[in-house]
């Protein structure tokens, strides 16, 4: 039995242009504009700007179930067609028509594949390029696994293999409008293009049609509305999914922040997650929560143990009714909801260097970028550019994590006092306006 031969240089990418309709060789612009050529590196960004995509258990039963089936000699090989036949069935229940606009009949799949594939896949290949077609952004780990894997029982026990708990989840709260897919694209392009698995959670009522985010990314929340009082449901929904992850921290965050995940992280292992803590830019509304208010564009961040205290000691129906009834009596801002949850528990909110809850100049995200954990109100292209800026770095020197220089802890406080004094503007104004 021959076992299939990748043509030079298109390995797995070929599998992944076969089964999901995604060209090997794509580049893309800051503006979303793609273009073709012949760099697998550039075919990598490509792949990880359609958004993060995470491995689920059943999806590896039912390959080795449509691979069986086919193996009518059961000799543990597909022949050219019943691979197609293999393909066709798995692009007809599992992938997103959109991927394709529709789904190609055995002789476009054919067309596809060509001449790069020669010979008979065995189920080891035939898994890895089913996990690619379903899984864009798990490129990377694919590839390690087929120059690392020597055996089907090595590969598949990894596969199988349940992903540890990540230690941090990013739950990104967005809509679905142009301006919010612009952004979420953005974020998914940049700053959470490698995050580890389960590390991402995007909070949105409808997930857009043109977009190819794994179920297990996009959490559909139907109940939020795509307005400023679908704010704080999703708030309240990102952290039940969030607590239920089993995660140490959830931050949650809109789809016009850029993280700076490493650094973020940093600051929190001076943490223990199991104490209950809420960390963020405290002062927004202080007179209407008396854990000191939180201002949470910068970003919000939850300890396990407080979610212990917020979520899992009342149950979860009972914490999103509570979080938003407090939501409705403020506002409805979700972040003054959740600093009067966490108060009625006795916790109150501490300052976390480094979250920029307000706008900044070009000139200024520059200066910050080497300390800040997070930017709001940001642009698409301006979190192009301070990725571009972040990678032009020398690695040891993000590898140092924060420099908090005094020129900048004078800097954020002045910023932040300001910030704080104009939310308290503004959220007196729109709460009398809700009012009337």
């Amino acid at each position: 039995m021959t076992p299939v031969k990748f043509a030079a240089g298109c390995t797995l990418l070929v599998a992944l242009h076969t089964l999901s309709g995604v060209a090997k060789d794509v580049s893309c612009d800051t503006s979303g504009n793609c273009s073709a050529n012949d760099d697998d590196e550039a075919s990598l960004v490509a792949l990880r700007a359609r958004g993060s995509r995470q491995p689920k258990l059943g999806f590896d039963e039912k390959v080795q179930e449509i691979f069986k089936q086919l193996d009518t000699n059961e000799d543990g090989a597909l022949q050219r067609d019943e691979a197609l036949e293999a393909g066709l069935q798995l692009i007809r229940g599992s992938a997103p028509t959109s991927v394709f606009g529709s789904i190609p009949d055995k002789n476009e799949l054919q067309a596809l594949w060509g001449d790069s594939v020669h010979g008979e896949l065995n189920l080891d290949e035939f898994m890895q390029a089913a996990e690619l077609a379903r899984s864009s952004s798990e490129l990377d780990r694919m590839l390690w696994w087929k120059e690392t894997t020597t055996t089907t029982a090595t590969w598949l026990s990894k596969t199988l293999t349940p992903q540890p708990v990540a230690a941090v989840v990013y739950s990104i709260g967005t809509g679905n409008h142009s301006a919010a897919r612009l952004g979420l694209q953005a974020c998914l392009s940049t700053w959470a293009s490698n995050l580890p698995a389960g590390a991402l959670q995007i909070i949105g009522r409808d997930q857009p049609a043109e977009m190819i985010y794994s179920a297990t990314a996009w959490d559909p929340a139907p109940e939020c509305e795509d307005s400023h009082a679908g704010g704080a449901c999703k708030d309240a929904v990102g952290l039940v999914k969030g607590y239920k992850s089993g995660t140490g921290w959830v931050v949650l965050l809109g789809d016009d922040n850029y993280v700076f995940p490493h650094r973020l992280e940093l600051a929190l292992a001076q943490f223990d997650p199991q104490e209950p803590r809420v960390l963020g830019i405290p002062g927004c509304s202080a007179a209407q929560c008396s854990a000191g208010g939180l201002c949470g564009g910068g970003g919000q961040v939850f300890s396990r143990g407080a979610l212990e205290l917020m979520i899992r000691a009342s149950g979860v129906e009972a914490f999103l009714a509570e979080q938003k009834k407090e939501a409705e009596e403020v506002g409805n801002f979700g972040d003054l909801a959740n600093c009067r949850v966490a108060s009625n528990r006795s916790l109150h909110v501490q300052e976390l260097l480094g979250l920029h809850g307000w706008a900044e100049c070009n000139e200024e995200l520059a200066k910050d970028s080497l300390e800040a954990l997070t930017f709001h109100y940001i642009t698409p292209a301006q979190m192009f550019q301070v990725q571009k800026s972040l990678d032009s770095m020398p690695s040891a020197l993000m590898e140092t994590g924060r420099l908090s220089t005094s020129e900048y802890v004078q800097r954020y406080q002045q910023a932040k006092l300001k910030h704080v004094n104009e939310q308290q503007q503004r959220r007196t104004s729109l709460s009398a306006l809700h009012r009337s």
